[in-house]
């Protein structure tokens, strides 16, 4: 038997059930729905004696489901049976549903054309990032893996993951995962970076293919939006396919814009569709332009000469469905995939495990601007890893000031299947590097940013609460050793929901000494401390810390209280204990401020081998 479903909150549900039988034969099809709490909300049978019947039931009051941070996940029990004339089972289905409405938006507007995913009515800013195959042998992975890799999203704040299309369409596992977490999926279709015949047999395989995951996935109230293809279009029109495909053969266009919208208009009609990421409409043949539908920001990673991520700034999209920059694995992976010894950046040993042609130049153009040249290997590593996690800050921070002209940002990579140099904010081995615990502080409900605009810097305030932000924006220049020059008072009024700038007053603005000044803003129990200067020219030093480490229930507590400011500092715990995991990373201390940082671990080694210098490392360390 097959069972589809309608789950569009309108407090319906709908099952078509289907027999093998053209015949006579008479057979009874009953479902049932169970709420929440386990009681029966709705009961229906029919009788068949084609190959078909169609039932549909009333849920009164159905709850709605909602993706995390924007309410509840109520899932509801639906069971379809097939029964004979006499009462026998003859087959059964079971699955967990959601009401709601939910899809992309795209309406044309001011600027061009919109992209914002809404779920019942509501506009959702989308936090996420892009899910790859999360091991190169599949059949591996169980349901706790499963379950540790949706953690990292949900740990994250994160509410929407893409199954790229380069991949494989994920396990059932993952999918219920993200109903119960409440993560939504945006859904390729498996079709990427490459031109696709029309012709048979392919034709029949690919129509197959989407048919079956259509069916086996429209279930699912996490599934918010099919995509035809990743990187297709812009294929066909960017990468050379027009001169050179073969005529009469197609290259795969008829799939995403005609072949998937009618299968989709047949088996899930509930669920916006999009022909290719990156895609925008209604200007298919610039699928890259900024003011329409999504784009794929690689302009900063993928040049051949400037890899400044600060070029993120360029544009303004008006959705941006992946970006990413890259950095090494964990100290404890690179050790274990590689057997040389001492480690160096450049080995051939290192170099066969870089994604990209050309990475570690990249790596190296694309600090130059921020930070100093550094000698050694771990120097290299923790100062690469550093500029992963600054880049995503600067992009994503860039994108979210401007919601909702920007409808969100899934950036490329949540995971990773290999022990590499990747784009990836958790590395091959489950360990999460310093970028994972950027887009931690990147998607709270509450970010503080300064960003440049035409006519100045200002304070961006994303309020992505039920409720409104409603107070003062405090803000004052101080010199590295907390010297404050210059203070001001603004006004807060952020909706719920909501990003707000305020200008920051000239005083605010003009340093005497860039090297040896920031700028800190305070908001509701949230900071940002903007650097004028980068910390290659600034007047950053080592040692501006005193700290200790002791023992405690579960792992090692580190204390730290800052002398002077200290930048991004950070744990590298698994220098020391390969399973040893920092809960936070990234602190930014001012003169006479502490922070305690717990490592989890079980290990033996003594406390102290966590303030070691090349465990407990700051920017400062790379500058001086």
């Amino acid at each position: 038997m097959e069972a589809t479903e309608d789950t569009e909150p309108t407090e319906h549900t709908e099952r078509t059930g289907h027999t093998d039988d053209t015949g006579d034969t008479e057979y009874t099809v009953r479902l049932l729905v169970n709420a929440p709490d386990g009681s029966i909300v709705a009961d229906a049978s029919a009788r068949a004696t084609d190959s078909s019947a169609q039932l549909e039931a009333a849920v009164a009051d159905a709850q709605l489901w909602w993706p995390r941070g924007y309410g509840e996940q109520p899932l509801y029990d639906v069971r379809v049976e097939l029964r004979d004339a006499e009462g026998a089972l003859l087959d059964s289905q079971e699955h967990r549903v959601g009401f709601r409405t939910a899809g992309a938006v795209e309406e044309p507007d001011e600027i061009g054309t919109s992209f914002t995913v809404v779920v019942n009515g509501a506009p959702i800013l989308a936090k996420g990032a892009n899910w790859i195959p999360d091991d190169c042998f599949p059949s591996r992975l169980t349901g706790e893996d499963y379950r540790a890799a949706v953690a990292d999203a949900v740990d994250a704040g994160m509410n929407i993951l893409r199954i790229w299309g380069g991949g494989l369409y994920a396990s059932e596992e993952l999918y219920a995962l993200c109903d119960e977490l409440g993560i939504m999926v945006w859904q390729d279709f498996a079709m990427a970076c490459a031109a696709y015949s029309e012709l048979e047999p392919l034709r029949s395989e690919v129509i197959a293919e989407a048919r079956e995951h259509i069916v086996r996935l429209a279930w699912h109230p996490a599934l918010v939006h099919w995509n035809g293809s990743n990187e297709n279009v812009e294929g066909y029109y960017h990468w050379g396919w027009k001169d050179m495909l073969p005529e009469g053969q197609g290259w795969g266009n008829a799939y995403y814009t005609e072949i998937f919208p009618a299968l989709l208009a047949e088996l899930d009609p509930s669920r916006s569709f999009t022909p290719s990421s990156p895609y925008s409409r209604p200007m298919v043949d610039q699928p890259r332009h900024p003011d329409h539908g999504t784009v794929h920001n690689w302009v900063a990673w993928a040049s051949e000469d400037d890899n400044d991520y600060t070029r993120y700034r360029d544009t303004i999209p008006r959705f941006s469905a992946e970006f990413g920059y890259q950095g090494p694995a964990n100290w404890a992976t690179i050790a274990r995939a590689l057997t040389e010894r001492p480690l160096e950046a450049d080995s051939e040993a290192m170099l066969s495990h870089q994604k990209a042609v050309g990475g570690q130049d990249k790596l190296r153009r694309g600090m130059a601007p921020h930070l100093p040249e550094v000698d050694g290997f771990e120097a290299f590593h923790f100062a690469t890893q550093l500029n992963q996690a600054r880049a995503l800050i600067c992009g994503i921070g860039h994108y979210l000031s401007y919601w909702p002209r920007c409808g969100g940002t899934i950036v490329w990579q949540l995971n990773d299947c290999w022990p590499v140099t990747s784009w990836a904010a958790v590395d091959g081995d489950r360990r999460r590097k310093l970028l994972w615990y950027a887009l931690r502080d990147l998607y709270a409900p509450l970010l503080i940013t300064v960003q440049p605009r035409a006519s100045g810097p200002v304070v961006s305030v994303v309020n992505d609460r039920p409720d409104p932000l409603v107070g003062d924006v405090r803000l004052r220049r101080q010199t590295l050793a907390g010297q404050v020059l210059a203070e001001a008072l603004l006004e807060l009024d952020a909706p719920a929901r909501s990003a707000v700038t305020l200008p920051v007053p000239p005083e605010l603005l003009a340093p005497q000494d860039a090297r040896d000044q920031v700028l800190v803003v305070e908001a509701a129990g949230s900071r940002c401390v903007h650097f004028f200067a980068e910390d290659r020219d600034s007047a950053l030093v080592a040692g501006a810390y005193e700290a200790s480490a002791r023992a405690v229930e579960g792992g090692v507590e580190i204390s730290v209280r800052a002398t002077g400011t200290v930048r991004d500092l950070c744990v590298l715990a698994d220098k020391v204990d390969p399973d040893a995991v920092a809960e936070t990373q990234l602190h930014t201390l001012l003169p006479g401020e502490e922070v305690s940082i717990r490592v989890r671990t079980t290990s033996s080694e003594p406390p102290e081998a966590y303030l070691a210098s090349t465990v407990l490392m700051s920017a400062n360390d790379l500058v001086t």
